[in-house]
């Protein structure tokens, strides 16, 4: 993953996580233990890039919709 995805898009932040971040400006963090509490409404939008793959059964991977716990602004 790339901290820059969006660079050059003035109206877009960005906030980059991941499990095992390789890059230090990349936040260590897992999304599923987000407290739900504290990031109510703290995105418009929200990105998960190879997410999907790594569900470990392939039956589960069209279960999985972690965002919907978090409404959005």
């Amino acid at each position: 993953m790339k901290p820059d995805n969006y660079e050059g898009i003035p109206w877009i932040q960005v906030k980059p996580i991941d499990l095992h971040s390789q890059h230090p400006s990349i936040e260590e963090q897992d999304f599923l233990l987000f407290d739900e509490a504290t990031n109510t409404s703290s995105w418009d939008v929200i990105s998960l890039s190879l997410v999907i793959n790594f569900v470990p059964q392939p039956k589960d991977r069209g279960e999985f919709q972690p965002s919907h716990r978090f409404p959005f602004s």
